[in-house]
């Protein structure tokens, strides 16, 4: 059954690929008498679940984790941004003005790929715990990229931007970066290395 496969997978993020496998058996087996929403509701209450005791008994390495998977983004982030604007600066310099497709590229970088290899680069090192990761990186990545923004924009090139950092609230749109995270988070399940 293609649901069950879709469960297995999500629930591999809280648990052993066996263990998950054996609770969507057991949650199948409940279906029969009940409807298929009884079954999704009950695979992300067991995700929940999972997370949050991942969470309570492993808190220090899932921040640690969590803190290091943000700096991994931030940095490409900002490494990406700052080719650009280098770039950009030559092409205006130049009179040539970057095309549509150079901020395309500029956008799904900074939006999609950097959070999706940041759940990657989590992924090889979580080791089953890459849902509770996933959601304390959602709520650190704000707070480190608006320290990063400080200290660079501040510390770093003041004469170069003159203007301050952001308010950390305009940060807080980055929290759909979950996604990303946990699918690549998911997908780097095979390939983890030691923390």
């Amino acid at each position: 059954m293609h649901n069950a496969k879709i469960a297995e997978w999500l629930l591999s993020s809280v648990m052993a690929p066996a263990l998950a496998r054996t609770v969507v058996g057991d949650l199948l087996e409940g279906r029969a008498t009940r409807n298929a929403g009884w079954f999704w509701v009950n695979v992300f209450q067991t995700m929940v679940g999972c997370g949050w005791r991942d969470l309570k008994e492993h808190p220090g390495v899932i921040l640690r984790l969590a803190v290091r998977g943000a700096l991994v983004q931030s940095t490409i982030a900002m490494t990406v941004a700052l080719f650009f604007k280098f770039t950009g600066s030559i092409f205006s310099g130049l009179g040539l003005v970057p095309g549509h497709s150079s901020w395309f590229i500029l956008s799904l970088v900074l939006v999609f790929l950097a959070p999706l290899f940041a759940g990657r680069w989590i992924g090889r090192r979580s080791s089953g715990k890459e849902l509770a990761v996933c959601v304390v990186m959602t709520v650190v990545s704000p707070f480190v990229l608006a320290a990063i923004n400080a200290i660079v924009i501040c510390c770093v090139w003041p004469a170069i931007n003159s203007h301050n950092t952001a308010p950390l609230w305009l940060y807080w749109w980055e929290i759909w970066f979950f996604i990303p995270y946990l699918l690549g988070a998911l997908h780097a399940r095979q390939r983890r290395v030691p923390i």
